[in-house]
């Protein structure tokens, strides 16, 4: 082993109540990850959450959020009933979702047909 290797290889020096300039503490970086992966996608859970509220009862078992992004809600409706249904209501269930989670920026419902992921 060469000298510069064994420089490399040796353990740290710190001084105590002092941390190198190099290291994050885990506070840190939670916090980091927090603000840049996990508050952005809160915004989603909490539309399905209000979605499952707001949604007319004959319905939660014939459709389902299955994209959230930019702006936009993809649902997945299982008929082309429930879909007409769906689409009677859409304008109020996109009204009341941009109302009460403003923080989500939603502009749009598209409406699929296709299955659901329980099928």
């Amino acid at each position: 082993m060469t000298a510069d290797q064994r420089q490399s290889h040796r353990p740290l020096q710190r001084q105590p109540g002092r941390r190198p300039a190099t290291l994050v503490t885990l506070a840190d970086a939670a916090n980091e990850v927090l603000q840049s992966r996990v508050l952005p996608q809160k915004g989603g859970l909490g539309i399905i959450q209000l979605w499952t509220q707001l949604l007319p009862n004959e319905l939660h078992h014939h459709c389902e959020i299955v994209e959230i992004s930019n702006g936009r809600i993809k649902v997945v409706v299982d008929s082309a009933a429930h879909m007409y249904e769906l689409k009677l209501c859409s304008a109020e269930l996109l009204m009341e979702l941009q109302r009460q989670c403003p923080q989500a920026h939603i502009k749009k419902l598209k409406l699929v047909l296709g299955l659901l992921s329980g099928d």
